[in-house]
């Protein structure tokens, strides 16, 4: 009776704030039950006329799966049904319109599931998973440690033989709330495992990660080491081989890494967790053939790759290169383009293969046509090198135009130069203006809208005048869009010392507009996005009403001074380097991926947050009117 009176509360305290806008029947659904739901719009989505998008993110013992639910209207509101799997445990649902989202007042719409009378086992663990990581994700929540923590606080309550297996990930979610108590804790737990005696690469990898946790990098170093010495014939995690396949030179040694990754991913319970690292690595090898103009063992592995999209994408990008570079390899550019062009169209018409467990069919048929323009552009643009303007332009108008509606500024660069050469300037001029006007032109599109001025005026006087009026429009609706997602959250305070050991405080920058930069040397995307960051630097370096600093962050290795050193010097950036060793800055802004920029206002307070990197012109466009904005 005790445990059903839990299981009750419990299901009242996660479903509370769900029943004024859905309803579910059975109201204790079982795994394996088809759940019957009513929707009432509710939060942004209330009185809008329209219908809503509606989805489920279905999660459990199988991993996590989204799947799109169809709607349908009865008396005002909406109607569907969902068929569970005894392997799931939770439920959320997602409804939207356009970029607005119904969280349910913050709570979101979960759904626990059911065996017989008591929440199935997993289903709050499930729930912390969900708040600590998905949450901001489709369903307009912020991810919340403090939900997170409560979810597997009563998943252990409920089932006290799961603690064991959780403990590591409810202690990290306990450090984001109450970090006094985390490290106690923590220092309990390793002290219980050494105590009960290590048996098994589980208990040293608990021992590894808790320490962790404390911040402690030699005693988790000491570990990892035993760990090797007790366990020569343990498994290697995915982050080991990554290392080793670093750590060779070689090409076939790289290869017989894979081979090793690939058999260790056939004893796993779930063998596709390493189709993202095989992927990468036979990525790298097939570019490093290309990069040698090694054809023939560029062939060879590109028969051997297990994911034919992987291939396709990697010969999109080697084509690319090649074409940047010298040009001498056209020809062999041009037909690796025309197998991912051949590819892209039939994907689109069939798909080859399975949709993503974490797409939608709707994002994944878009990402299929935003690969496809990708492929297109680069098609386009080696058809230009070669000089075939008339062939290369349809491809450059079916990425650009047909598929990207005019909104990528590269793309719009490819067909502006392809219709320079192919097209009349009275066809293809209003189209470049516009790119000009809506803030998607880059360069290419204003040296052709440039040349063509002149070949019109025949003169340069008064392009600058011409030029600068289309760009007033791009500025001003950009200023429009960046005023409505304008902040005024006081900003964190921290001090963190810099590369040559000067500790620096947000507080003295008081005054200043200051730009924070959360970055790692191993992200792909801070990388790329270094060198618009170097220009911003030096377009601001004579004005000391605006301070940038690039925080450091999320590294592993063990010197991470001297690797920020060295990685700054080699690529000769001008940046104000500041150490966050020990990730707490980065927890202090809630920062959940990098790149990830903050723009602080002269009164110490948040205006603007921007996330990732959607290229150079993008990033440059976009910080200059956020820091006029925050002035």
């Amino acid at each position: 009776m005790k445990n059903l009176l839990l299981s009750t509360f419990l299901f009242i305290a996660l479903h509370s704030g769900a029943q004024s806008n859905l309803i579910i029947s059975p109201k204790q659904p079982r795994a394996g039950d088809v759940i019957n739901l009513i929707y009432t719009p509710g939060g942004d989505l209330t009185g809008t006329g329209k219908v809503p998008e509606a989805y489920v993110l279905k999660m459990g013992s199988s991993g996590q799966e989204m799947e799109d639910l169809v709607l349908k209207k009865k008396d005002g509101r909406y109607t569907a049904a969902i068929q569970t799997d005894t392997a799931q445990n939770l439920l959320v649902f997602g409804f939207a319109i356009d970029e607005k989202k119904d969280n349910n007042a913050d709570s979101g719409y979960l759904v626990t599931l059911y065996d017989g009378n008591k929440v199935k086992k997993g289903a709050y663990a499930s729930a912390a998973q969900f708040y600590n990581n998905i949450a901001e994700w489709k369903f307009g929540l912020k991810t919340d440690a403090g939900k997170a923590r409560t979810a597997y606080e009563k998943e252990i309550a409920l089932y006290p033989e799961s603690r064991e297996p959780l403990v590591v990930g409810y202690l990290f979610t306990l450090n984001r709330t109450d970090k006094e108590k985390a490290a106690t804790t923590a220092q309990a737990e390793i002290e219980k495992t050494l105590k009960a005696g290590l048996k098994t690469e589980e208990d040293y990898t608990k021992i590894i990660n808790l320490y962790g946790l404390l911040r402690l990098p030699q005693q988790q170093a000491f570990w990892g080491k035993l760990k090797k010495e007790k366990m020569p014939s343990g498994k290697l995690t995915q982050q080991d081989y990554y290392a080793k396949f670093n750590g060779e030179t070689n090409l076939s040694k790289k290869e017989a890494v894979v081979d090793g990754v690939l058999k260790a991913a056939a004893s796993q319970k779930d063998p596709d967790s390493y189709n993202s690292l095989v992927n990468s690595m036979q990525r790298q090898i097939l570019t490093a053939y290309a990069a040698k103009k090694d054809w023939s063992n560029f062939k060879r592995y590109a028969l051997l790759f297990r994911d034919e999209k992987n291939k396709i994408n990697t010969y999109n990008s080697v084509a690319w290169k090649m074409q940047e570079d010298d040009g001498n390899d056209l020809a062999m550019a041009a037909a690796l383009s025309k197998e991912t062009i051949d590819y892209g169209r039939g994907d689109l018409k069939t798909p080859r293969d399975k949709k993503p467990k974490m797409q939608l069919k709707k994002e994944w048929m878009q990402q299929k046509e935003n690969d496809y323009a990708t492929y297109a552009d680069t098609y386009g643009m080696i058809l230009y090198k070669q000089g075939k303007y008339q062939q290369g332009l349809p491809y450059a108008r079916e990425a650009a135009l047909t598929i990207s509606k005019g909104t990528n500024t590269d793309k719009n660069g490819t067909y502006a130069q392809l219709a320079e050469k192919a097209l009349p300037a009275k066809k293809y001029k209003p189209e470049l203006e516009k790119f000009v006007t809506e803030g998607n032109a880059n360069d290419p599109v204003k040296e052709v809208l440039k040349r063509t001025y002149i070949k019109e005026h025949a003169s340069e006087t008064g392009y600058e005048a011409y030029i600068t009026r289309l760009e007033l429009g791009a500025k001003q609706k950009r200023m429009e869009e960046l005023r409505k997602i304008l902040k005024n959250d006081p900003a964190p305070q921290f001090a963190l010392q810099d590369l040559s050991g000067k500790k620096i405080t947000l507080e003295e920058l008081k005054g200043k507009v200051v730009v924070v930069d959360f970055w790692a040397t191993w992200c792909g995307p801070c990388r790329a996005s270094f060198p618009a960051m170097q220009k911003m630097v030096e377009k601001y370096k004579d004005n000391p009403a605006v301070q940038f600093l690039f925080v450091d962050t999320w590294e592993t290795v063990d010197d991470k001074q001297k690797n920020a050193t060295d990685f700054i010097a080699k690529n000769k950036y001008d940046f104000h380097v500041l150490m966050d060793n020990e990730s707490k800055v980065v927890a202090q802004f809630n920062v959940t991926g990098i790149p990830t920029k903050f723009v602080i206002g002269k009164d110490g307070n948040i205006k603007f947050q921007s996330i990732g990197f959607g290229g150079d012109e993008q990033l440059q466009k976009e910080l200059e009117a956020m820091i006029e904005l925050a002035n």
